[in-house]
């Protein structure tokens, strides 16, 4: 993989278990108090992001041969939520609050 600035790069991928490479409060160090105040309890409730995800993967007829881009992924509970289920493709991306 080569970097923006022309130098090659490395990559873990394909990861199959991407939670083993974080530390379970990763997110807690990009986003600011005002995102913890007001997101943060999403964050440990599992059945809320479980509940999201088979909304969304119903409404939108998604299968894990899909790729898909989350953007406003916030930590990615989305994305880990999917690799669970067996999706391969997705790219999320997000920008701090400052």
């Amino acid at each position: 993989m080569k970097k923006p600035n022309g130098k090659q790069g490395t990559s873990l991928g394909p990861v199959h278990n991407l939670e083993q490479f974080l530390q379970p409060d990763w997110w807690r160090r990009i986003f600011n108090s005002m995102y913890l105040k007001t997101d943060s309890d999403v964050v440990e409730d599992q059945s809320i992001t479980s509940f999201e995800a088979d909304l969304f993967t119903k409404v939108l007829n998604l299968s894990t041969d899909d790729v898909i881009l989350d953007l406003a992924c916030g930590q990615g509970r989305h994305a880990l939520e999917l690799a669970r289920r067996g999706f391969k493709m997705f790219t999320g991306l997000t920008a701090p609050i400052t």
